[in-house]
């Protein structure tokens, strides 16, 4: 029902549902994932049902569950997920999370290992789109658990309702205005079971916890949450443009590596300064995340001392001169890799590499200094492979910029039949619609290509945004196109 985001209320299923699908272009392959829980199986039958209800060959589904092999069970709960999917006509498959589980940190290597599985199955069935059953309830427990870690910051704008993984696939969440009972009851009256991770309970998970002592937002207050949601999503916008801002009139990337920011821009909006530093350390560090609190805390203070100065954080060297506050990635912990015939990785979070030859390549390091001149090989990401780094910089950033950079050799003889690509990272990786402006003004910055728009928000007051408005007329965003 087109209109449906416009209202301070939550969205039933079906609400929730037809709002979704009318943000899409016809036709659409949606990998949905379902983990055999109450959210995923409700958000898979009420697509379902809604689909059947459309024209022929308007939409259609593939299902995908993701084992992570965490508990015995989760096999047997992949495959009940699987029968259930057949029974109603849906190609279902199922990935599991192989490998050695980390000793901590389980969660988030689950979480990124459940969204690379999604993503390669989506690009073998060809979806579209990946869409989850993330609730309000989750957004609540969400918000709660990235407001204490960053006191209240840029976290506490929870998730958002569009995400584009891997500069590819529109990761959706069209139930984040909608109550986790209003799908069970959905469930319950269709008589449909699903399955209790028992994990949601185990109070040594922050989010059981969470989940457990957080009061419940009662029945008839949810609009007010709502409209907090809405209003924090379009500050972080405004911020987030704020900082493109920032980004277009101070900042020049050297090479791709070596981060120059005008004095000036210290004298800005000081949350659009935090906001764009953060990223660039993410950024020039190569982590998929931008740094804790209390590391930006430590920047900050190094931000707002006058005296030129030096210090590191997040792998990035930070030197403020009389000119320029400059950043570049620390001469630490850079990686030596192996990179075999046909195979493609990503050096040190910042560089990708694909090996096209018939022989391992070997990538480490670039040792020279900006001084001896020479080359790296063949098939280099730019000019800095085949040239020294100057271009006004400071000697010592760099040499520092240069080591900074791959360098690609055969194991037995020249470098040949390979391409590097500069990744920038956190956006390459997860970009929420509410920070699509920074990214792409760093990737101009970068001269690197721009992400497409996000297609759907499920808070916006309006029916879509200027790229769902342009799906609704018959004009195709290009990251939803039929492949």
């Amino acid at each position: 029902m087109p209109g449906a985001g416009q209202r301070d209320a939550p969205l039933s299923p079906v609400e929730a549902i037809d709002h979704l699908l009318a943000y899409l272009p016809r036709p659409s392959r949606l990998l949905v994932a379902v983990s055999g829980g109450s959210d995923s199986i409700g958000l898979l039958v009420a697509l379902k049902q809604a689909i059947d209800h459309s024209p022929p060959d308007t939409f259609e589904i593939v299902a995908a569950t993701v084992d992570h092999g965490l508990r015995p069970e989760s096999a047997a709960e992949a495959s009940s997920v699987g029968d259930f999917c057949q029974r109603l006509d849906i190609p279902h498959v199922i990935r599991r999370w192989a490998g050695i589980k980390p000793a901590t940190g389980v969660a988030a290597a689950a979480r990124t290992a459940r969204y690379d599985l999604l993503c390669q199955v989506a690009a073998e069935r060809q979806a579209c789109v990946i869409v989850t059953g993330h609730t309000f309830d989750d957004q609540i427990e969400t918000i709660a658990m990235r407001g204490a870690r960053s006191g209240g910051g840029v976290g506490s704008t929870g998730m958002a309702s569009s995400t584009i993984l891997d500069r590819r696939f529109p990761l959706l969440r069209p139930f984040l205005a909608t109550r986790r009972d209003a799908i069970r009851d959905l469930l319950r009256n269709e008589a449909i079971p699903w399955v209790e991770d028992p994990s949601n309970i185990d109070r040594r998970s922050e989010r059981a916890r969470l989940r457990q002592d957080l009061p419940t937002v009662p029945v008839g207050d949810e609009a007010e949450v709502l409209r907090q949601w809405r209003e924090a999503a379009e500050g972080r916008r405004q911020l987030s443009a704020a900082a493109a801002d920032l980004a277009g009139d101070y900042l020049s990337l050297h090479h791709r590596v070596a981060a120059r920011l005008d004095l000036d821009v210290l004298t800005g909006d000081q949350g659009a300064l935090r906001l764009l530093i953060g990223a660039l350390t993410a950024v020039i560090g190569g982590r998929v995340h931008v740094p804790s609190r209390a590391v930006q805390a430590r920047i900050g203070q190094f931000l707002d001392n006058a005296s030129p100065g030096r210090m590191t954080a997040g792998r990035v060297l930070f030197e403020r001169r009389r000119e320029a506050l400059y950043m570049v990635r620390e001469d630490r912990d850079l990686p030596i890799l192996r990179v075999e015939i046909g195979e493609t990785v990503v050096w040190d979070g910042r560089f990708r590499i694909s090996n096209h030859s018939d022989q391992a390549l070997d990538v480490r390091p670039t040792l020279m200094t900006s001084g001896q001149g020479g080359q790296s090989g063949e098939g280099g990401p730019d000019a800095a492979h085949q040239q020294p780094i100057t271009g006004g910089l400071p000697p010592r950033i760099a040499r520092l910029a240069r080591r900074s950079l791959p360098m690609v050799t055969e194991c037995h003889g020249e470098t040949a039949g390979l391409t590097i690509e500069r990744v920038l990272l956190p956006f390459d990786r997860f970009l929420p619609e509410f920070d699509w402006q920074l990214a792409n003004s760093l990737a101009a910055v970068a001269e690197l290509p721009s992400f497409p728009p996000s297609p759907f928000d499920v808070f916006s007051r309006k029916t879509g945004s200027a790229p769902a408005v342009a799906l609704a007329r018959g004009r195709r965003n290009p990251m939803l196109s039929d492949k």
